[in-house]
């Protein structure tokens, strides 16, 4: 399957850390970050809360300490990596195996 998105949250010192991520042959990377503070509730809703610079446009060891922080403090490594996409096929399967019962429920 191709890559795969998913979200980390991470929460400390009163601040939630929303990290987008792609996996991508059991290898999982950080594409954006959003950080929060308790009542930025509204803001998300409305579009008005700063989701973070484009991760591509800092330095790259920026960015490879991010996807260290991803594997080592939040434990999504090539295994986590390999098993979120392994779910989300099997996943896929059972919606599409459901689907078509329901189709052939009404079609019948």
């Amino acid at each position: 399957s191709g890559p795969l998105q998913f979200q980390v949250t991470v929460t400390r010192m009163g601040k939630v850390m929303r990290m987008e991520c792609t996996s991508e042959d059991a290898v999982a990377s950080v594409d954006g970050i959003t950080v929060l503070s308790s009542g930025d509730e509204d803001k998300e809703k409305n579009g008005e809360l700063y989701r973070g610079p484009i991760l591509d446009d800092l330095p790259e060891d920026v960015r490879e300490a991010l996807d260290e922080y991803l594997r080592e403090d939040c434990g999504i490594d090539e295994d986590v990596s390999a098993f979120v996409s392994m779910y989300s096929d099997y996943r896929e399967q059972a919606e599409y195996v459901r689907w078509l019962n329901d189709v052939k429920k009404i079609v019948q």
